[in-house]
């Protein structure tokens, strides 16, 4: 019997691709009990390439097959390339968004790969079946010259295909599962594979079906791979419905379109029990000038509105993301982009440069742009973008995620650029005092970090000192010496560790100013009155509570 075997290269172990399914259970499908075995290997891009090599060189299969990323890229070729060395008459077939474009050059300079599929699972069984090549629709090959066979889609309804859930073709050794329940996306952003492709849907039942299936398996996180979640706010209100109304104890991660939430849908969010959701909201920009020139028509007097009144809810986690790089914009631009999200508050906030990726409507018109033309394609100059600065937004996003999206630092961070309007000097001084900019220091060091970056500013330092008490590290760096709990204090609790630990030693810190308010929620007004902060310890640092020290009034 022939073997084919998928490779799954995954981000992490955590992450399991749906692709092995849905090739599977295409083939299945169109082929019947045909005389191919298949195989699944998954491995994480950051395991071993040889133990990987290992485990395909076991199987020996005549069709290795693998979704192609841009984070597995390399990785994949690498072991792929390694293999063919010992088998070269393995046929080894690739698919994924890394070969949406002209792919003539790739094959020229890799002929370990015997073709790349441009598209969807619908025609990878023809490969299966020995059709001729010219018969396999998104095909791209070397035959005395390159042909490709335009783009490989289902034209049918997606209900047709046979479910991979029903069929068990999904890891549930995960914490969480992905599931599609549509593809495509009206929107037409330059920069993005889906500009300009078709929108297909699976209906309410089969989505229903598929969950039942994943709850079974003991799975109650949900991932969906939709491209915009609420592009049809009928079918996303039907969907939020079953979400909480049929599987009450699952969690969904949902991708939506803030300039498309309309009021029904954000009662439905309002309502819905605590951790349901967790929202992810490409924003990209708020820069109308910008977003035109990529043809992005989410203008910012609509999703500032609807983004910060997500950003105030307390029962779901709102995820957001911006681009550096993109056409008009600039250093300054994308300075106040970052502002303006810290000032809306959202759970996290990632910044990345722009990708210019194949196939995308902008890489192929990039004239007045530079950027790598290989993996990861980054971008590396433009008219309004000089290299210097797009570096320098490199180190920004390793800001941004080292001391915006870690909880012990949200606050500070937030009250730096938002109410001090520090970014640019804390960046210069980042990148003067640490010279592993690109890393991320632990955390005391970032503590450390903030200290002296502050030594001239009283209120932060206060805010930076006070946070260093409340993460648990070492009171004795400023001098406060720990006693046992042995009389309790007129005090009001503003902060309980969830586990409700009981307090064994305690500290008393005094401070000029409501700090512990500003530590809460970085907006609060300052109020210049010296306050004594109670910090109660658990076993070790671990905090049990924190407390504010009442005035008792003296008797005459």
């Amino acid at each position: 019997m022939n073997k084919v075997l998928y490779l799954g290269l995954n981000s992490s172990f955590s992450h399991s691709s749906p692709a092995y399914g849905y090739l599977r259970t295409f083939a299945e499908w169109k082929l019947g009990n045909c005389d191919w075995e298949w195989k699944l290997v998954e491995a994480s891009i950051k395991d071993d390439e040889d133990k990987i090599l290992q485990q395909l060189l076991f199987e020996k299969p005549d069709i290795i097959t693998s979704t192609a990323y841009l984070f597995n890229f390399n990785v994949l070729l690498s072991v792929l390339k390694k293999y063919y060395q010992f088998y070269p008459k393995t046929k080894i077939v690739l698919g994924g968004p890394q070969f949406l474009g002209d792919n003539e050059k790739f094959l020229h300079s890799s002929q370990e790969i015997y073709a790349v599929i441009r598209g969807d699972e619908s025609s990878f069984y023809k490969l299966l079946k020995n059709s001729n090549l010219s018969e396999v629709e998104g095909l791209c090959y070397i035959d005395t010259k390159y042909r490709s066979n335009e783009t490989a889609h289902f034209a049918e309804s997606l209900d047709n295909i046979p479910s991979l859930y029903e069929k068990g073709y999904f890891a549930t050794d995960k914490p969480f599962c992905q599931l599609e329940t549509s593809r495509g996306c009206l929107g037409k952003c330059s920069f993005c594979t889906s500009a300009l492709t078709v929108v297909d849907s699976l209906s309410l039942g089969r989505v229903e079906t598929d969950l039942q299936c994943i709850q079974k398996a003991g799975i109650n996180e949900i991932r969906l791979i939709d491209r915009t979640f609420n592009e049809d706010s009928k079918r996303a209100i039907e969907l939020l419905n079953l979400f909480i109304n049929k599987f009450p104890d699952m969690k969904f991660h949902l991708e939506i379109n803030p300039g498309k939430v309309n009021d029904k849908i954000m009662k439905i969010i309002k309502a819905a029990p605590k951790g349901k959701f967790h929202i992810e909201i490409g924003v990209q920009t708020f820069d109308d000038i910008v977003l035109k020139s990529v043809n992005r028509y989410a203008l910012s007097k609509k999703v500032i509105p609807v983004l910060t009144e997500l950003c105030t809810l307390r029962n779901i986690e709102v995820h957001t993301d911006l681009i550096a790089g993109l056409p008009e914009q600039t250093y300054d631009t994308v300075l106040q982009d970052i502002k303006l999200s810290i000032e809306i508050t959202p759970e996290e906030l990632q910044l990345e440069n722009l990708k210019v990726l194949p196939g995308t409507p902008l890489a192929n018109n990039a004239s007045d742009i530079m950027f790598n033309k290989y993996p990861p394609y980054e971008i590396l100059q433009t008219s309004s973008f000089t290299h210097q600065e797009l570096f320098d937004m490199r180190i920004l996003s390793k800001i941004i995620d080292g001391f915006y999206n870690i909880k012990e630092l949200k606050q500070v961070f937030a009250f730096l650029v938002s109410k001090c309007d520090l970014l640019e000097e804390f960046l210069v001084f980042y990148k003067k005092n640490n010279s592993n900019y690109l890393d991320k220091p632990s955390l005391k060091n970032r503590f450390k970090i903030l200290l002296k970056f502050s030594e001239c500013n009283d209120n932060l330092y206060n805010l930076v000192k006070f946070a260093w008490c409340a993460a648990g590290l070492s009171a004795e760096h400023f001098g406060y010496k720990t006693q046992k709990v042995k009389e309790k204090f007129e005090a009001d609790i503003i902060w309980e560790n969830s586990k409700k630990l009981p307090a064994k030693r305690y500290f008393i810190a005094l401070f000029p100013f409501n700090v512990g308010k500003i530590w809460n929620n970085h907006k609060a007004q300052i109020d210049n009155t010296e306050q004594e902060y109670i910090f109660y310890m658990a076993l070790g640092n671990t905090l049990s509570h924190i407390a504010i020290k009442k005035l008792v009034a003296t008797p005459n």
